[in-house]
């Protein structure tokens, strides 16, 4: 069973796993929080929470990472900068910092039973059943190289924070009238009807002229630029491209064996089973109950409330530090005392026992030579690397030497900061695991400037700037077709609007809007459902400029709304007013997200109260620095 958990506990399943949890939690970087820092290494204090530049860095990096994949690897950290990221990095560390020390400070703890409680409800956790399942639990701290223990450590500072917000929260309240007047807001619906004047139907009465042509192309510059292009020589270096350098003998792997014997010992280890329950009477009910270790599956289920789980085989590493030695104490065919932790009252049982051992050579020598030869590559890979840095430094171009050093060389004429080549498609000389680190360099570097060497999860890289080639204006003899597209969209619009304000000048002189209609040229009827403000109309898709004008208007007013794709005459038929009596889970519903706004406003406000408590220093120098 632990071979099992061992081989699972690095899948990325766990990792989700644990990422949700951590999430969850909200406890992400606790470690970083540093105390009694030098004080020329405080970034951040707040009370006496100190927080070092480099934590802050990473938390702001980890911000611009999320915007570089929304606008492209030009978005680097001046960018983000003016964006405002790095004051919001800043806040954000100060408002969880205030918190901590606030609930410090008015001697808020959570108890034993809170904690365990708290980890019990996490869903994470839950096993199918919907139940805390403790093996579960197990695997995803050991996944992450968390004891129990350490994992506490690690989550009761935020809970107790949350004992801080969570008055405030609970205490936050949506008065009835409010939630009804506002329920009647949004779900006032209004119908009618709409005239659709397709502008994509409309006749063109002439074609473009030159002159037309050059002004539609003026005024739409930034629609035919060609964007900023570079040229970079890239010089890879990984490890897959040392494996072939590295060879190891087998004297080599049998030397390894023999002066790293403790790293092939086979520990000890029991085949364990354990009822966890929620009290020690019940711990005594479930030893009552079992003669054997094989009896505590069937007296967990004779105890309410009990959880039997089998650990499988384990070590003492593999065990909590309040419960191995308890395990490590009974023989096989034994079953414990009970035994407490913060997670309740555990039996166990022992009913098996593996003698330590050593694993043979011939077991392991695959695993050495796997060991040994990635050691090897990795130090050809740092001898390489300086190598090249002084190949370079020497005045020796790329291409020299990549040829001398036997390394991998791209060479690109012209991309993209989003990864193109000059014709618009992806660049697919860039591997992949370096690709977006390439180019935020490629971006960050002027033309004849090289990169420090540069490290990705898929290996380092220098590279040049060979050439900058700036965004441009293409020739309008080059891009002429797509400028007629656009010339031939904004006339038959044009024209769409004209025929649709005609139509709206008859139908506010009373014609109906269905004697108006004519689908021959491209003029259709179309009924407007029962939409509220927020353009909800069941399956039906109503724009967004059409909404907005329907609710300003008064039954049987008719407007005129123009759209990208042709204008649209529409007549309000009929307003229908919400009835908070009817629909009680609806109110209920907008009452909810009153509270949960209320309750986010009046943690801000406290939050800030508390802000003057405490002495708050914030060191921009010492954190520009480390950016």
């Amino acid at each position: 069973m632990l071979d099992v958990l061992r081989k699972s506990s690095g899948s990325w399943v766990i990792k989700i796993l644990f990422v949700l949890l951590i999430l969850s939690f909200g406890v992400w970087g606790v470690g970083d929080v540093m105390r009694g820092l030098a004080t020329d290494r405080v970034a951040i204090k707040v009370g006496d929470l100190e927080y070092d530049p480099g934590y802050v860095a990473k938390q702001f990096t980890r911000q611009v990472e999320q915007f570089r994949g929304m606008f492209g690897a030009s978005f680097n950290a001046e960018t983000a900068k003016q964006f405002g990221i790095l004051d919001s990095t800043i806040i954000g560390i100060v408002s969880s910092a205030t918190q901590q020390m606030a609930a410090k400070d008015l001697g808020l703890v959570v108890s034993d039973e809170g904690l365990r409680q708290a980890i019990m409800e996490q869903p994470t956790f839950k096993g199918a059943d919907g139940k805390f399942d403790k093996d579960l639990f197990q695997r995803t701290l050991m996944a992450n190289n968390l004891t129990e223990d350490m994992y506490i450590k690690l989550v009761r500072p935020d809970l107790t924070t949350r004992r801080l917000t969570g008055g405030v929260e609970a205490n936050a309240a949506a008065p009835k009238i409010l939630a009804e007047t506002l329920y009647r807001y949004q779900k006032e619906t209004r119908t009618g009807d709409a005239l659709v004047v397709s502008a994509k139907a409309q006749p063109l009465d002439k074609t473009a002229g030159d002159d037309e042509l050059k002004s539609v192309y003026e005024a739409n510059a930034v629609r035919f630029m060609a964007p900023e292009t570079r040229a970079i020589s890239v010089l890879l270096l990984r490890s897959s491209d040392m494996t072939a350098r590295a060879t190891v003998s087998d004297l080599e792997v049998e030397s390894h064996y023999a002066a790293n014997k403790d790293q092939y010992a086979m520990p000890e280890t029991r085949h364990v089973s354990q009822v966890l329950v929620d009290s020690e009477d019940a711990a005594k009910a479930v030893i009552a109950a079992a003669k054997t270790p094989g009896d505590l599956e069937k007296a967990s289920a004779a105890v309410t409330g009990s959880v039997f789980l089998p650990m499988g085989d384990i070590s003492r590493d593999g065990l909590p530090g309040e419960t191995a030695d308890a395990v490590m104490a009974l023989a096989a065919g034994q079953i414990s005392a009970p035994v407490q932790s913060p997670l309740g009252w555990h039996v166990f049982g022992v009913s098996e026992i593996h003698p330590a051992g050593q694993k043979p050579l011939e077991a392991v020598k695959d695993e050495i030579r796997t060991e040994l030869t990635r050691a090897k590559a990795d130090e050809a890979l740092y001898q390489v690397a300086r190598q090249a840095e002084d190949e370079l430094a020497s005045g020796a171009g790329f291409p020299a030497a990549a040829k001398k050093l036997s390394l991998p060389l791209i060479e690109i004429g012209a991309v993209t900061d989003k990864g193109m080549d000059a014709s618009g498609k992806l660049e697919t000389a860039l591997p992949d695991g370096m690709r977006e680190q390439i180019l935020a360099s490629a971006f960050s570097l002027q033309s004849g400037e090289e990169s420090r060497l540069e490290q990705t999860p898929a290996g380092q890289f220098l590279l040049r700037v060979n050439a900058v080639t700036p965004a441009a204006l293409r020739p309008l003899e080059t891009v002429r077709a797509d400028v007629v597209a656009l010339w031939e969209e904004g006339a038959r619009k044009a024209k769409a609007e004209a025929v649709a304000q005609s139509l709206t000048e008859q139908a506010k002189a009373g014609k109906p809007l269905a004697s108006l209609a004519d689908p021959a040229k491209g003029i259709t009827l179309a009924p407007i459902p029962a939409v509220t403000r927020d353009g909800t109309a069941g399956s039906t898709t109503i724009p967004r400029q059409m909404v907005q004008k329907l609710f300003t208007m008064a039954v049987n007013d008719t407007a005129l709304v123009p759209g990208e794709s042709g204008s649209t005459i529409i007549r309000l038929n009929a307003i229908t007013a919400a009835d908070p009596a009817t629909d009680q889970a609806g109110v209920d519903a907008v009452a909810a997200t009153l509270k949960q706004e209320t309750a986010s406003d009046l943690t801000e406000a406290l939050t800030a109260d508390f802000g003057t408590r405490f002495k708050t220093v914030i060191k921009r120098d010492l954190i520009d620095k480390a950016l």
